[in-house]
């Protein structure tokens, strides 16, 4: 049922949609997410522990922070819905937070998310009213964040000025597309081109 805001239908469960029990397609959850998103003073807000650029090395703690204000005081009949996606689109964690506001009606958490391999990571954030995270800037899109796992800079391979050598690169008549959103760093937006370094032997 679409219009019921804790069914799978409306938070990016393939299941019901394709009818195949282990597809999943987050971009089409995101979009179902906000189709039943309800009328609320309620908003969910969320960031990493590096909010700048979201990115950390291999090893790294990855936290990340999660805050609901507009609530009721004393208001303890929400959960807060987390699927976290890595770059094959491929679902890693679910988890399940309870909120429970403040005397000013907000609720704040902070948690360890999953970083043991490298990649582009993205997390869908629900709570059980089906309030979605809003869009931030150009990049952030509505119902999920994203951050990535990348090699320890300092463990990186230098090479001399002679066997190194750097251009950009884009699609073919539009240098400055990005395309898809889940291939380039977290909140990226349209307009980033590719770095390319291309060692000789």
């Amino acid at each position: 049922d679409p219009g019921t805001p804790d069914s799978d239908a409306t938070f990016f469960s393939g299941a019901e949609v394709f009818g195949a029990k282990a597809y999943y397609v987050p971009w089409l959850w995101g979009w179902l997410e906000t189709q039943s998103e309800p009328a609320t003073d309620i908003v969910v807000s969320a960031d990493t522990s590096r909010p700048d650029i979201s990115t950390f090395s291999l090893g790294e703690q990855v936290k990340l922070s999660f805050n609901v204000a507009g609530m009721k005081p004393g208001q303890k009949d929400l959960d807060l819905k987390l699927r976290f996606f890595d770059e094959m689109d491929q679902l890693v964690k679910e988890q399940s937070l309870k909120v429970k506001a403040d005397g000013d009606g907000k609720w704040t958490k902070e948690i360890d998310a999953p970083c043991e391999k490298m990649g582009f990571w993205r997390v869908f954030v629900r709570l059980s009213n089906g309030v979605t995270l809003r869009e931030m800037g150009v990049s952030r899109r509505r119902s999920y964040m994203t951050y990535a796992v990348v090699p320890d800079p300092a463990e990186r391979k230098l090479y001399g000025e002679k066997e190194t050598f750097f251009g950009t690169h884009g699609n073919s008549g539009y240098a400055f597309r990005f395309d898809p959103p889940r291939s380039g760093p977290p909140h990226s937006g349209e307009g980033r081109t590719a770095l390319i370094r291309t060692v000789c032997e």
